[in-house]
């Protein structure tokens, strides 16, 4: 129970207790803590998972606080069950060992932490096409001269944006440029060595194009898939580039379909550390020219523009972890 961050009774060698009544107070601090762990059933990938938060109430199929509720004790005995079981004489075994098969299922937990575990900031990571490729006569040739561009990189990437836009109306010179959003996650340092960590970001994901500044822009679906390095380690955030391709260790790739509108994400990552670690998402540098935005903008005159934008955004969803437990028999 200890390892679980459950409080329970101490006793000391040879000490006659109540049994009865020693289960009652175990069984109490159990039902106590059930709120803050969960039920991992099953994680295919971000956009494939089903995760329940656990209760002592009745299983939901609709979500309660972002998750459906899965009830403890169906989860540890058995669907007839939704209750502590009892036994005849009530001094058997079978009492402590049901403590045990609850406390077997109480794996993923929400992180303590006392910090934010998400932060994110604009204007870092920016390739540009800047003056010498702004002063291209077509949307083409302008997306294809920031390809060339370097990436640089500044905090901990997990969104992407490619835009293009006729800058003066009277000349027709088209500029463009890409563009990182920096973010990450962090957790605290633990007791006990993170197994298994998840974070569930909202993706956001769309276009948008006008063909004049003044009036609102149109929105619709992004027009192709862009993957993102989902990476997992300790110490500071990268600083360069070069630092953020190879921070850590990578969890595997996420891949964003083409589409428009949210998605509820769930990043799992492998820390394995007891220390304060962070998870980045790191754009696998798409091209500008792949983004199809010059099929958006078309032959407008004037001052029309586009831009793809994809990023892994705030909300307040829970931070959840799985402790390196060791399986318990029972």
């Amino acid at each position: 129970m200890a390892e679980r961050y459950i409080s329970a009774p101490t006793f000391q060698k040879g000490q006659w207790i109540d049994l009865p009544a020693v289960v009652a107070q175990l069984r109490a601090a159990c039902v106590a803590a059930i709120g803050q762990w969960y039920w991992v059933e099953d994680w295919t990938n971000p956009w494939n998972w089903t995760i329940h938060r656990l209760t002592t109430g009745p299983t939901t199929t609709t979500p309660v606080l972002f998750f459906p509720e899965k009830n403890v004790f169906e989860l540890a005995f058995g669907n007839a069950s939704t209750d502590w079981r009892e036994y005849d004489p009530p001094q058997s075994s079978e009492l402590l060992n049901d403590l045990y098969r609850v406390l077997n299922v109480l794996r993923v937990r929400e992180s303590p932490v006392s910090v934010p575990v998400y932060s994110t900031g604009y204007g870092h990571g920016r390739t540009s096409s800047d003056l010498e490729s702004e002063h291209k006569a077509s949307c083409a040739e302008a997306l294809t001269a920031t390809d060339a561009r370097a990436w640089q990189y500044n905090g901990g990437s997990i969104g992407h944006l490619t835009s293009v836009q006729d800058g003066i109306t009277d000349r027709h010179w088209w500029k463009a440029k890409q563009s990182v959003i920096p973010s990450r996650w962090w957790s605290e340092n633990h007791g006990r060595l993170v197994k298994l960590a998840y974070v569930f970001p909202n993706l956001t994901r769309y276009t948008s194009w006008s063909d004049d500044p003044m009036t609102p822009s149109t929105y619709g679906s992004t027009l192709r898939s862009l993957s993102f390095d989902v990476r997992c380690g300790t110490g500071p955030d990268p600083v360069y580039w070069e630092d953020a391709v190879g921070f850590g260790t990578s969890q595997g790739t996420v891949t964003v379909p083409p589409g428009r509108g949210h998605i509820q994400a769930a990043l799992r990552v492998a820390p394995q550390t007891r220390y304060l670690f962070r998870i980045l998402c790191v754009p696998i540098k798409p091209t500008a020219s792949g983004s199809n935005l010059c099929s958006i903008v078309g032959t407008w005159n004037g001052k029309a523009g586009a831009a793809e934008y994809v990023a892994f955004g705030r909300n307040n969803w829970p931070f959840l972890i799985e402790p390196d437990y060791v399986k318990l028999s029972t």
